[in-house]
Parts: C-alpha cells; structure tokens; sequence
C-alpha cells in the first residue's frame, strides 16, 4: 500500500463534468504520452485501472499542452474547449474515469493542481514523514499549504528531516516545490490519500 502527497485545489469551477467516449478518453491518453516523452515529464496520473479495464480513473496534465492540440483530440466540440480552457486558468488536472465497460467516460476538472508535483510512498515511509512533521499519521488528511510551509521553516523540523536515517531527506526537495504552489483563486492544501 501506498500514500500520496498532492497540493488539493478544492475552489469550484462554473463547468460541469461532460461525458465523453472511450475512444475520446483513448486519444487524450495518446496525445499526453506523446508530450510526455518529449517534455520528459509525467503528464498521466493513473488513479486505479487502465484504459483496458471495465472500470478506470486516470488525471492528465493540460497545462503544458496548448488548447488547439487539446481541442482536436475533442473535434473542436465547445463543452470540452470550455472545460479545457477553465482547467489551464485554474492550473488543474483532468479527471478521466468510468465505472463499468458499459458505462459513460466521465470528464471532470480536477482538485490536483497542475504544475505540483506527487510524492507517493509506502504507507510505513509516509507515516515516518507525517510523524516528523508534527502531523498526526493517518492514511488520509490535509493540511494548508501555509502551514506546510511553516512546518519545513522551522529549524527543528528541518533538521530532522535531513538527519533522518531512514531517508526522508530525499522528500524535501518536492515538498518545497509543493508548498511553492501558487493558484488564481481559492486555498490550496498538501493532502495524502
């Protein structure tokens, strides 16, 4: 078992999630694996199953990719631009997923924002790094990312982190980036599920 690390946007957004089909979801996946390649950056987020599964859920990075690209994949069609446009304003993700073979794909604007980075480890090693940041260690929480920020400003926390023998240090390289995280509107949290 696993938890991640994410910065959480929780803002509401004026677009509604819009069905879309599978092979929709299929051409999405293509296009940011491309890009990925090419950037050299993780731009698809699986979230449980694959495209080849009865049932999946996957977030995608938009931001690096440019709207027209986006569009295409859709055939221009407006809700999807809009939905597009609105999750590069706001810097979040996608949310792709369907429950079952036969039902919709559904697309949603994210809570993940986009340019933070993830953090996932084993649980053991994430209620290591919880328990030395002062958190309590839970499997799932969320703190603000201004007392996130607090937390590795402080000296004491700080030390512990980089001293600590089972390798936390390495962490704190995309907690800083995390908790650098800015967005247009809203609070942004570093949560872990």
């Amino acid at each position: 078992m696993t938890i991640t690390f994410r910065v959480k946007d929780e803002t509401r957004t004026p677009i509604a999630p819009q069905f879309i089909t599978h092979l929709r979801a299929i051409a999405l996946t293509r296009l940011l694996t491309q890009k990925a390649e090419r950037l050299g950056e993780d731009m698809l987020y699986p979230v449980y199953g694959t495209l080849d599964h009865d049932s999946y859920a996957f977030e995608a990075r938009v931001c690096p990719v440019s709207l027209a690209q986006l569009s295409r994949v859709f055939y221009d069609w407006p809700p999807a631009i809009a939905m597009l446009d609105e999750a590069q304003f706001r810097r979040r993700r996608l949310r792709i997923s369907r429950a079952s073979r036969h039902a919709s794909v559904i697309m949603e604007i994210s809570t993940s924002h986009d340019f933070a980075p993830e953090v996932s480890m084993p649980n053991f090693g994430a209620y290591s790094l919880l328990k030395t940041l002062g958190l309590s260690p839970d499997s799932y929480g969320a703190i603000s990312l201004a007392d996130m920020r607090e937390r590795l400003a402080d000296p004491v926390i700080r030390g512990r982190l980089e001293g600590d023998p089972k390798g936390l240090g390495r962490y704190i390289f995309d907690l800083e980036r995390m908790v650098e995280t800015d967005t247009v509107s809203g609070q942004l949290s570093m949560a872990w599920t």
